[in-house]
């Protein structure tokens, strides 16, 4: 796979992921006041990871040609480790 056409997966995954956590994180307004703690700090610690995610794929677009297929499998698990977060926190809310 491309640089390229790797980048653009990755984008596609990120929109899914912030476009998700955009409707769901309508969902703390619901339930009672422990519940809406608990919810709003699951979903802070998800946007901090996906913020960090954001920050590593702007390094992996920079990453010369040569390189940047080193730099994959941490951006991978980045991704990974955001949707469980995620996930996670959904099936709490659940």
């Amino acid at each position: 796979m491309s640089k390229a056409a790797y980048l653009s997966n990755l984008r596609r995954r990120l929109q899914k992921l912030e476009a998700r956590m955009k409707a769901d994180g309508k969902r703390i307004a619901g339930g009672s006041p422990p519940e809406k703690v608990q919810a709003a700090g699951d979903l802070a610690l998800a946007e901090g990871r996906l913020a960090e995610t954001k920050e590593k794929l702007s390094r992996l677009e920079a990453e010369p040609e040569s390189s940047w297929e080193d730099f994959k499998t941490e951006i991978e698990q980045e991704f990974d480790y955001v949707e469980a977060t995620f996930d996670r926190w959904v099936e709490r809310q659940g």
